[in-house]
């Protein structure tokens, strides 16, 4: 995203211009991909001469990033999500310091323990920005992974008619049901209109830097019975059917997990803390206090900060790995 040209070569770029003049006023706002935020520019205003030399220092780091930024269909430039990674490092360490000083106290220890773990929780918010996109083509992936089957069932009783593929394709990219495949299948109908590719190298094209294998197979697929003169009829029907196995498989797969899921959910949430608890009452017995943390305090931060942490994990754990 920071450099165009590997998105866009000359020879596209030309065709756009062209296609521009000659349609002038024509294009709608639907094409429009980016629009910067307040919070993306407040985050340039501090960081992004720093995340410029950072990015060109050390590519071998943010390549990846990139990569994933632009699977997940996250409408940001790179370098200004850079920056509000940075920010986001910067901004969570006083907070993490001053709620954590209130809990242990303006002692010399406290203070140490609050900076040390003002420290952790800060990386853990720079690690967590960075995995942001990430999180986000996993939940793209298992929205498209649902919806994928159903569209081409759609498209092949349409391609039944003897419809053209293009106009297949915005049938999709137009319908509500199914909004999980939309970002692709627009990127198909943009690369045709708006570029001037013909459908088959669209298709390849769009295949070629998706995230979904189901959508690099069926893009894939298409484009190669489109070049052969195959009938799209048959590639849909068969198509159709071998997604809908793998979609009926896959949820059998999950249903048979849940119960494993329960009974981790039982080990960490009640027999953890149970144990926890106990070896705290009988600590507290004893007197004395563990790595200068006294026995009241690590319970109010068991009973108020790892147990919820236990269970939001946990839920967000389902949530990521649901199949929606």
């Amino acid at each position: 995203m920071a450099d165009t040209s590997s998105f866009v070569d000359k020879e596209t770029l030309s065709r756009y211009v062209a296609f521009r003049k000659k349609h002038k006023g024509d294009l709608k706002d639907e094409y429009v991909l980016y629009s910067s935020s307040p919070f993306g520019q407040f985050a340039n205003s501090i960081f992004e001469s720093v995340s410029l030399n950072l990015i060109k220092k050390y590519p071998q780091y943010f390549k990846s990033l990139f990569k994933v930024l632009r699977a997940s269909d996250f409408p940001i430039l790179s370098k200004t999500y850079v920056s509000i990674i940075l920010l986001v490092g910067l901004a969570s360490y006083p907070v993490f310091f001053i709620l954590l000083l209130l809990l242990f106290g303006f002692s010399i220890t406290g203070f140490l323990n609050t900076f040390l773990l003002s420290l952790f929780g800060a990386g853990l918010a720079l690690f967590l920005a960075y995995q942001y996109p990430s999180f986000l083509v996993s939940s793209r992936q298992r929205k498209l992974k649902n919806d994928l089957p159903f569209a081409v069932i759609h498209m092949a009783a349409v391609g039944g008619s003897g419809a053209h593929p293009s106009s297949m394709f915005n049938l999709i990219a137009t319908s509500d049901e199914y909004k999980g495949v939309h970002p692709e299948f627009k990127r198909v109908l943009n690369a045709v209109n708006l570029f001037g590719y013909d459908l088959s190298t669209a298709l390849r094209s769009v295949a070629d830097s998706t995230g979904s294998r189901d959508i690099r197979d069926f893009f894939g697929g298409m484009a190669t019975t489109i070049e052969s003169g195959g009938s799209m009829k048959e590639f849909l029907d068969s198509k159709s059917e071998d997604l809908m196995v793998t979609y009926r498989l896959e949820r059998k797969k999950f249903i048979e997990s849940l119960s494993t899921y329960s009974d981790i959910y039982i080990s960490l949430s009640i027999g953890g803390p149970l144990f926890f608890f106990i070896v705290l009452a009988i600590l507290n017995l004893l007197g004395g206090s563990v790595g200068g943390v006294a026995i009241g305090t690590l319970a109010t931060i068991g009973t108020f900060v790892i147990l919820p942490l236990i269970n939001l994990g946990f839920l967000a754990f389902l949530k990521f790995s649901s199949l929606e």
